[in-house]
């Protein structure tokens, strides 16, 4: 399978296509099969572990079909504070674990909103020059990533996690339009899901059990005309500043 996949991946390039490939640590069944702990998952930190937990779970509470990025960034945002909530509880709330979880974390929404600003710039650039010709077309691309890399590796990090990714491996993989878009995918928005935790207080539960009343009611009343105009992220936001109250978050296991 993998050299099926090397052939797959050669090709697309031949064929003027970018491509990212890669390994993945876990996955989600979404909820279809009893999801197994794999080996390649006991190679993490404990905490990187227990963040990946809490985000494959999260699937298999709800999975809205052909919203990868409303999926996958509501999973981060539930995985991100299981990990948190793990670290508090196992090593106390003023622990150098918790200082870096919280580090980390800053890390994470900079560059979430230095990509998405990359992506925005690099729309401009290729409007701009649609009409060179495919070797121009490439030059200007490579250098746009190459002069996002240096601006990264310049940039400050909090957490000594992001400063050795950064330095790392960043460098060697983020080099074209599909290595962007796998990390948009989980990082864009994230602001919206950040308040979804101060809405429910805090609440990791409550905070789910949000998530998952938008999938089940509003995300499936949406028209063709409101996926094709807006993101489910920005509509998940309007309907998110409409709801009032805690009631919105209560308790899953009270009910």
């Amino acid at each position: 399978k993998e050299d099926m996949l090397k052939k797959w991946q050669q090709r697309e390039i031949e064929e003027g296509r970018d491509t990212y490939v890669r390994g993945v640590a876990a996955y989600s069944t979404i909820g279809y099969l009893r999801d197994p702990l794999l080996s390649s998952m006991l190679s993490k930190r404990k905490q990187d572990m227990v963040n990946l937990i809490f985000h494959e779970t999260t699937h298999t509470h709800f999975y809205i079909n052909d919203e990868v990025e409303f999926n996958e960034q509501a999973a981060s945002l539930i995985g991100d504070y299981g990990e948190r909530k793990w670290l508090v509880s196992t090593f106390g709330a003023n622990s150098q674990e918790v200082k870096e979880w919280s580090a980390e974390r800053e890390d994470r929404r900079t560059f979430g909103k230095q990509i998405s600003d990359f992506a925005e710039r690099l729309k401009k650039l290729y409007a701009e020059i649609a009409a060179n010709s495919a070797e121009e077309k490439k030059a200007k691309k490579d250098a746009a990533f190459a002069e996002f890399r240096k601006a990264m590796a310049g940039y400050i990090w909090k957490s000594e996690s992001y400063k050795k990714w950064i330095s790392g491996k960043f460098q060697n993989d983020f080099n074209n339009n599909a290595v962007l878009l796998a990390h948009l995918t989980y990082e864009d928005h994230q602001e919206v899901f950040d308040r979804v935790l101060e809405k429910c207080e805090g609440s990791l539960v409550g905070s789910l059990h949000l998530l998952k009343r938008f999938a089940e009611t509003r995300a499936k009343s949406l028209s063709t005309q409101e996926r094709e105009t807006k993101s489910l992220q920005l509509i998940f936001d309007e309907w998110l500043r409409s709801q009032t109250g805690s009631v919105v978050c209560f308790d899953l296991n009270s009910h």
